[in-house]
């Protein structure tokens, strides 16, 4: 995957074309019935002083919704019913869009959006969960397990990542082998989440890889984004270990 990264910068570098700007967002912020959000979007390959930054809202199951739009000149363009409780800023010092919400309400709640239009194209954040929580905020308990001995004959073998006991219930995973990012066109990943009945949240992470990839490598890790972590929490595997017990 660097590789390729770096090709692209190299091809990039002699067209004169620029990189496409990157849009990245927290996965979540809990904030009480009352208080003041923050929402924060660092942007990479764009200067945010010379681009007006949009916010766009998804309640539940209905469409994305336009929140308003800061101007590079300043101007705030709101949509029908935002207030100024809803407030956009810039942080210069990391190139971020902020919204900030006053006196949040439960109609607050849902999924926000960054945006910016770059060369007539409207590129969107990954998007932050705002939730009024409902119990203390508990990290996730990570545990990655080796495919099974019988699948290493196999062509495909299969890592399970588990995690559980955490709160809120948004994890962002990311795989690597020997510290490298998984590369998507080798694996496939699949996820599933639940909730238990005293409120907090469990995830099942799989990544499939042929077992030629299991054998190249020797350092396997699965990696959550949570909101109670200001670091990714990690479980790691090394295959030499594995095939000895």
């Amino acid at each position: 995957m660097e590789t390729l990264c770096g090709i692209a910068v190299f091809l990039l570098c002699l067209t004169g074309v620029a990189p496409t700007p990157v849009l990245q967002q927290p996965l979540s912020t809990s904030v009480p019935k009352g208080g003041t959000a923050a929402l924060s979007c660092r942007v990479e390959h764009l200067n945010i002083g010379d681009y007006g930054g949009a916010w766009y809202r998804q309640r539940g199951a209905q469409g994305p919704e336009w929140v308003l739009v800061h101007w590079a000149s300043g101007s705030i363009d709101r949509a029908k019913g935002i207030t100024e409780r809803y407030l956009p800023s810039r942080d210069t010092e990391t190139n971020s869009y902020v919204l900030t919400i006053n006196s949040i309400a439960e109609a607050d709640t849902g999924a926000y959006y960054c945006a910016v239009t770059y060369n007539n194209q409207l590129h969107f954040g990954t998007g932050v969960q705002l939730l009024i929580p409902s119990r203390q905020l508990s990290a996730p308990i990570v545990h990655l397990h080796p495919p099974p001995a019988d699948q290493l004959t196999h062509d495909n073998v299969t890592l399970s990542c588990l995690a559980d006991g955490f709160y809120p219930g948004y994890v962002r995973a990311r795989w690597t082998l020997d510290d490298r990012e998984a590369e998507s066109e080798l694996c496939a990943s699949a996820v599933e989440v639940s909730q238990a009945k005293d409120g907090s949240y469990s995830w099942s992470g799989y990544l499939t890889l042929p077992t030629g990839q299991w054998d190249a490598h020797s350092r396997y890790s699965c990696q959550l984004q949570h909101e109670s972590s200001p670091e990714p929490i990690v479980s790691t595997i090394e295959r030499e270990a594995c095939e000895l017990q």
